[in-house]
């Protein structure tokens, strides 16, 4: 049932107008190096994962310093995009909680999703070795009552339980937004 749902045209639509939201902030703020305004300079992205999407959700929001001698980017947080991930977020988590953090469901979830192994693995590893040793990791585990081992699966059912079934994977993709200060301002509120 929810399968069909985080495939839909109205939740990506739901989730680019979060991530608009998001762009907004971060342009309001200008420029993190500098303070100066900031242009905005957004491009198309080829996520993989979900087919038959407009073209126009895989638009990535993006800006960079109007000030000549910076011009660096300033990216704002995403609910669609993880960094530099190919895939649609909500597909990375929904099939990393799939494989439950046992090796021996890859090969399986590999040819039923028709993704590569290797990448798999790297997702894998991503939440067993990488994500738990980030500072926001750290600063977000001590907020949940009970032991996050299995990530993601702990943390969404962490999330789930003081929210609606809909609403906790909109959340959980807040928590994992690209920007650092967003996410730890919706760890406070999501996690009380």
């Amino acid at each position: 049932m929810y399968q069909n749902y985080f495939q839909s045209k109205e939740f990506f639509e739901f989730l680019f107008k979060t991530d608009q939201d998001l762009a907004q902030q971060t342009k309001d703020k200008n420029c993190p190096h500098c303070n100066a305004p900031v242009h905005i300079a957004n491009y198309m992205r080829k996520p993989r994962g979900i087919k038959d999407l407009p073209n126009d959700l895989s638009l990535c929001f993006s800006f960079c310093c109007s000030r000549e001698g910076c011009r660096r980017r300033a990216m704002p947080g995403s609910t669609r995009f993880m960094g530099r991930f190919v895939y649609w977020s909500i597909y990375i988590i929904l099939i990393s909680a799939m494989l439950n953090g046992r090796a021996t469901e890859l090969k399986k979830i590999a040819v039923k999703f028709d993704i590569d192994l290797v990448t798999l693995k790297r997702w894998r590893g991503w939440w067993k070795d990488f994500f738990p040793t980030t500072k926001f990791w750290k600063e977000l585990k001590g907020k949940f009552l009970g032991e996050i081992e299995i990530l993601p699966n702990d943390l969404l059912a962490a999330i789930r339980i003081n929210n609606p079934k809909e609403d906790y994977i909109i959340i959980f993709l807040r928590l994992l937004s690209t920007s650092k200060k967003a996410n730890l301002v919706m760890a406070n509120i999501f996690t009380q």
